[in-house]
Order: structure tokens, then sequence, then C-alpha cells
């Protein structure tokens, strides 16, 4: 899983960043990112059929075998874009930059800086609520398993992925009035978040957390798009792929450690005293996170313009 999923986004971010505008790019790094949100859409359903026939173990099965598949396609078809081409933007012919020296550069950019700490914060909060959200609303709201994955899950992905969609659409066209939209529109999305999630946690009325549902999972990874086009933005052509990457290890690992092993530190001590409505008060923790994921991201937006051209004179 680890080897699988540390060669994908990286790669995929730098290739078609190397293929479109730096305009476009918002718009085109949130449509590779509704990948997640539409397999909740598709694949959550089948899943919970499947585990409910076979077992969990089968689920494994039935989705790795096709990416097995997808992965000998991805090879015969797929080439490298020459840089040359790539926007026409300076330094597309530069060789690849070593490690150190790439990310050296890297951490001289505040803008790369904050945004990583946002990422890296807001990791918990996404990883958090992917653990913990399906027993909330078995312990809370008293949905069965296959409740959650036939109907709740498919209505959260197809909204998140309603949600990033336009957030790369209105900052591909702002941050040609501002660049720091790139880091506005992220910061706004994750502020909004943390209050939407505290209603659907702790709101008892059903059209009440469900709304708040809703508007949580619209503003969830919202942000995906242009903060990953301001990674690739601030960082010279050919390390792309580690500007991303090093974003990539801090959401993951204190994303699917630090947001469910909190959360289920804490759940554990409260369930004594709270029962199964003890599972509401950890899920503070996936607020604050996207709290201040958004004011590590406004922060940014001071600097990301100033970076942006710094990166373009250093390709030159």
């Amino acid at each position: 899983m680890a080897v699988g999923e540390s060669a994908g986004l990286a790669p995929s971010q730098s290739i078609l960043s190397d293929l479109f505008s730096k305009p476009n790019r918002p718009l085109v790094l949130s449509i590779i990112t509704t990948a997640s949100s539409f397999s909740l859409l598709i694949f959550s359903p089948i899943a919970g059929w499947i585990a409910g026939h076979w077992g969990w173990r089968a689920v494994f099965v039935a989705f790795g075998a096709p990416g097995m598949v997808l992965a000998l396609v991805l090879l015969l078809t797929v080439r490298e874009p020459r840089r040359a081409q790539a926007a026409g933007e300076a330094g597309a012919r530069e060789p690849p930059a070593p490690f150190f020296d790439a990310l050296g550069f890297l951490l001289g950019s505040k803008a790369f800086l904050l945004c990583l700490l946002g990422t890296t914060v807001m990791g918990a909060s996404l990883y958090g609520v992917s653990a913990w959200g399906p027993t909330l609303l078995v312990r809370v709201r008293h949905y069965s398993v296959p409740e959650v994955s036939t109907w709740i899950q498919p209505i959260r992905g197809a909204v998140a992925a309603a949600g990033i969609l336009l957030g790369g659409w209105f900052a591909s066209r702002l941050e040609r009035l501002d660049e720091r939209w790139r880091c506005w529109l992220p910061g706004i999305s994750c502020l909004l978040l943390a209050p939407c999630e505290f209603v659907y946690v702790f709101a008892g009325p059903l059209p009440v957390w469900l709304t708040a549902m809703v508007l949580s999972s619209f503003f969830s990874i919202m942000h995906q798009g242009p903060i990953y086009a301001t990674y690739v933005g601030v960082a010279k052509p050919r390390t792309r792929a580690v500007a991303v990457a090093v974003p990539l290890l801090g959401a993951t690992v204190m994303g699917q450690f630090g947001g469910p092993f909190l959360i289920g530190l804490l759940n554990d001590s409260l369930r004594p005293r709270f029962g199964d409505e003890g599972i509401r008060y950890p899920m503070l923790v996936v607020m604050a996170c996207a709290f201040a994921a958004g004011l590590c991201y406004l922060a940014a937006a001071r600097y990301v313009a100033e970076d942006i051209r710094r990166a373009a004179e250093a390709s030159r």
C-alpha cells in the first residue's frame, strides 16, 4: 500500500503541471483530487455489499486486482511530457535537481513552509474523519454499517467532489486578479469547515446535522487543488514532484497516525463516562486541526506571490 501510494500522487501532479499552464493548474489538480471523493461515491456501496456477503478481506482482492490492470495500462500508455513545452516556462530544460538541493530551495519559501504546516495539520482532520466518522454515525446516529457505506458515504463523496471542483474553478479565475487567492480560498474553506463539523457532530435534529454534514463535506477538501498548485508554483520545474511529496509525507504521517490515534485514545478514556456518546468529544480534534490549517493557509497568502516569482527567477 505504501509503495503504491507513494508512487502515485506526487508524480501525477508534477506531470499535470507540465501539461497545463499556471492559471489552469488549481482546477486541473482539483479534478485529479476528486478521485478520493468518487471512490466514496462509487466504490463505498460496492465495498459494503462485498463485505456483507464475503467478508472484509474480499474487498481488498476485489479492488486490488483492477488496480494491477490499470497500472499496466498506465505503464504502456502514459509518457513523460517534454518540459520544454510545458506552458513555456523558463528553466524547463534544466536537469533534475539533487534531492537535498531541491529540498533546500523549498525550505527557503515561507509560503511553502506555512502551507506545509497547514497540510500536515489538515491531514489529522481528514484522516480523523475518515477513520472515526462512520463510527460516530453508528454509535450516535444509530445507522448500520451497510447504511453508512450505501447511502451516507456516497453522499459525502459526491458533495466533496463538487466542493473541490468549485474550489479549483474559483481559484483558477480569482488568482488572475490576485495570486494570493491560491491560499486565501483554501484558508477560508478550512475555517468554514470547523463550525460546520461542530454542528454536524453535536446537533440533535436530523435536518440540522444532515445539513451541517453536507456543508462540512463540501468544504472538506476544497483546499487541495489550490494548495497543491501553490506547491508546484513555488518550486522550480524539476523539483515539482519533491514539492508535492514532502507535504504528502507530512499529511500522511501526521494524518494517518496522529489524527486517528489521538481520537481513539480520547475515545477510550471518555467512553466509560459517556458511553457511545463519548465519540463526539474527541472529534473536536478534527475541528481544531481544520481551523489551525485555515490560519496557516491565510498566513501563507502573504508570501505566495513573492515565492512564485522567486521560483521563476531561479529557473532562468
